[in-house]
Order: C-alpha cells, then structure tokens, then sequence
C-alpha cells in the first residue's frame, strides 16, 4: 500500500519509489500477477554466462526464454554485442537470438559494447568494428534500436581521464554518423568532474551500473 495502490478497476496509481507484486482472485479462485516498478525501470543484464546452458555455445551461454522476461516485469534488456568467447563479439552465435527474443516481447534493447582501446585510433576502429557487426548480424532491426549504445570503457586498461574522455568522443563520433546516440559506463574515480562534464556537455550520457541481485528464472 505504500508503494501503490488499485482501485476496482484495476488502475494503478504509484506513490513512492519501489516494486510491487499486484494478484488479482476472480470469484471463481483464479489467479493472475503483474509486477509494477513505480518510479524505475526493470533491466535485465545478458552476459555471456546468463541463462540456461547450451551444449553447443561457448562458456554455457544460452538462449535466453524471453517470455519468463517480460512476465518478470523486465522494461529492458542490455545486450553485449562485445561480451563473448575472447570478447570477440563475432563467437557469439546467440546475439541476434537474443536482440529477436527481446523485441519480441516489446523490451526495449539497449547494446553495451566493451571497449579495449587504449587511445582513439583504436577506439575509432572499435566504432566502425560495431557499426559492421550490427549491420551484418541485425540488419533488420537497427530501426528498433532506440536506446542509447553503451561503450563500456571501465574494461580499458588505460586510467587517463583525459585520455578515456578523448576515446569516448572518438566512438560518439563514429556512432552518431550512423543515428546512433551514446552513454558511456565508468569506473569509480576514474574522471575528474570536468571530465565529466565535458562528456555530459558533447550529448554522451553517463553510465553507472550496480546490479542489485541475480534473479532466478528457473
């Protein structure tokens, strides 16, 4: 009740930050649930060790039952298009499964891209390596893809600021060209204020991502 509250016809009115599971009883002892998130969204995180096993990927990686998502109360999924066997995204055959499987089931998919470059001709390389990648392995739903890319520089071994900034406006640049809109994922102390802000004033916004819990969808 502190979180939400439904009046008979089954409106839902957010009060407060939180989740909430809602049951509906018919007369007859039926039941039916829905989760609702007042005030967040709900993003589930695929990496490559996520869901059930597959004999035939690599490191277990499987394909992902995106109905138990979208009963869940998922709003969206990350989806690395950098996060597989080597982190080389093409060993990962279960990308595009999982970009459908998630369109599918109207969630909204957001691409994180983990970036190993180490100055901005290599970051450059890694933004035109993206671009070629979504289009040969989803062409037919990069017009589906409205969330912002994620380059996750918080996988470079550079610590620079300045350096991982200059990088980060390489990869925008290259990104934007195509209609793509960027955020970048960071580490902790990693830049300064104003580097920070230089970011956040050249239209590329910020990512920090804690993962609360691993849910259990068996």
């Amino acid at each position: 009740d502190s979180v939400a509250e439904v009046n008979a016809y089954g409106i839902v009115t957010g009060k407060k930050l939180g989740q909430v599971k809602i049951t509906a009883t018919t007369e007859t002892g039926n039941v039916d649930y829905v989760y609702v998130s007042v005030g967040f969204y709900n993003g589930v995180d695929v990496k490559y060790s996520s869901g059930p096993s597959d004999p035939n990927g690599p490191l277990g990686y499987g394909q992902l039952n995106w109905t138990l998502f979208k009963d869940y109360g998922i709003d969206f999924a990350i989806i690395r298009a950098g996060y597989a066997l080597d982190n080389i995204p093409k060993s990962d055959p279960f990308f595009a499964y999982n970009i459908q499987g998630a369109l599918d089931n109207q969630l909204n998919v957001m691409i994180s891209f983990d970036g190993y470059a180490t100055n901005t001709t290599q970051a450059k390389e890694e933004a035109e390596f993206l671009v070629r990648y979504l289009s040969e392995n989803i062409p037919q739903h990069l017009d589906s893809i409205k969330l912002p890319i994620v380059y996750n520089l918080s996988t470079s071994s550079i610590s620079n600021g300045n350096t991982l900034t200059n990088m980060a406006l390489t990869f925008q640049s290259v990104l934007k060209a195509q209609g793509y809109d960027v955020i970048v994922e960071v580490r902790n102390n990693t830049f300064s204020a104003a580097q920070l802000k230089t970011l956040t004033e050249s239209n590329i916004g910020l990512y920090i991502i804690k993962r609360p819990y691993v849910p259990d969808y068996q």
